[in-house]
């Protein structure tokens, strides 16, 4: 009965013997993490909100790409019925043509992932521009010259170069945004704008460095 009690008691000494230890430093690094953690998440919610006021102003220029090739279009056909056949406007017309089809085809991409266009929104917005210039430009000079500009083939000439050259260059632009918006799909969404990796990788470094604290401290 002696030897139990003795055991007993040495058990509850053991047991409130132990001491609650506080590191400070890891202390200090938990809550500054904390901190930044909180701080990325406020400035995150923000980036969404620009965002989402993004992606409207986007289709707000794609839209408009589309309806100002339809502008140019017209007013070209509206000089004079023979010009359909000469070569400058057909050239014009199947680039524009290609404009339509990939313009489409972006749009109706950006409807399933619309995230997508993000990556390209400065290439929207400069094809936008270029569009609406240039179909100031042609509208302009359609109004301006009327039948004159046919039997003027220089001014026509020009005007024809000027339209082609810019048709080409919105195409272009065009093409680099699907492929923006191909290789944004294929990196993945989270990887390219992950605001949160480092803080990520900040964390694993920390749980490394413990469990080697920890396995040292035992092999002592």
């Amino acid at each position: 009965m002696k030897t139990i009690l003795f055991v007993l008691l040495l058990l509850c000494h053991n047991g409130f013997s132990q001491r609650i230890v506080l590191d400070r430093g890891h202390l200090k690094s938990v809550v500054e993490n904390n901190a930044v953690r909180i701080s990325s998440e406020l400035i995150h919610g923000e980036r969404l909100e620009q965002i989402n006021s993004g992606l409207g102003q986007i289709k707000l220029n794609m839209g408009a790409v589309i309806l100002t090739e339809e502008l140019i279009f017209r007013s070209l056909t509206q000089v004079d019925q023979g010009l359909k056949s000469a070569m400058a406007v057909k050239q014009i017309g199947e680039i524009s043509l290609e404009i339509f089809s990939e313009s489409r085809a972006v749009l109706k991409a950006a409807s399933k992932a619309p995230h997508l266009l993000l990556f390209a929104q400065a290439t929207c917005q400069q094809m936008a521009d270029r569009g609406v210039k240039l179909a100031g430009e042609v509208s302009s000079v359609v109004l301006k010259e009327r039948s004159d500009l046919f039997m003027d083939f220089s001014k026509r000439d020009a005007l024809l170069g000027k339209i082609s050259l810019e048709l080409k260059t919105i195409r272009a632009l065009l093409y680099s945004i699907k492929k923006c918006m191909y290789w944004a799909r294929i990196n993945g969404l989270l990887h390219t704008v992950n605001p949160f990796g480092g803080f990520i990788n900040t964390d694993k470094r920390m749980v490394e460095n413990l469990l080697l604290n920890l396995k040292s401290l035992k092999e002592k």
